[in-house]
């Protein structure tokens, strides 16, 4: 069985399968499953808020958009927020997204994909399971 927490793609892209079999599945669909067929697994997480929200990125969306408004004159004072305000900043918006905002279904990747091959024991055991089109019974 796969390890918790890993997902899979044949793109290296779009890691949409969450076990080998859903993706030995669309392999099979487009008829390219057998052994040596290459695809990524990759590991990931529940999305966090800190991964929406960047304190420094609210904090210069500020400073442009004051910058648009007031000219060359702007000094850019919320850039210049001591680090205490924005780490109280940081957990004002992480208290309020966790209150408010729901990311358990959506998934972070972590770390670089690792690219691998189906093997004939994963074509088999697939076999044994939902046979080809067309093999006898």
């Amino acid at each position: 069985m796969p390890a918790e927490n890993v997902c899979y793609s044949l793109n290296d892209e779009d890691f949409a399968y969450t076990d080998i079999f859903s993706l030995m599945s669309a392999m099979d669909e487009s008829g390219v499953l057998e052994a040596g067929a290459e695809y990524w697994e990759s590991d990931f997480r529940v999305a966090l808020p800190k991964d929406a929200f960047s304190v420094e990125r609210i904090l210069e969306g500020a400073d442009e958009q004051l910058f648009d408004d007031v000219g060359e004159i702007y000094e850019n004072d919320f850039s210049y927020a001591s680090p205490a305000a924005k780490l109280e900043l940081q957990e004002l918006l992480h208290s309020w997204c966790d209150k408010h905002i729901n990311l358990s279904s959506y998934s972070v990747l972590i770390g670089k994909s690792r690219k691998k091959a189906i093997t004939a024991k994963e074509v088999a055991d697939y076999r044994a399971v939902y046979p080809a089109e067309g093999a006898p019974a």
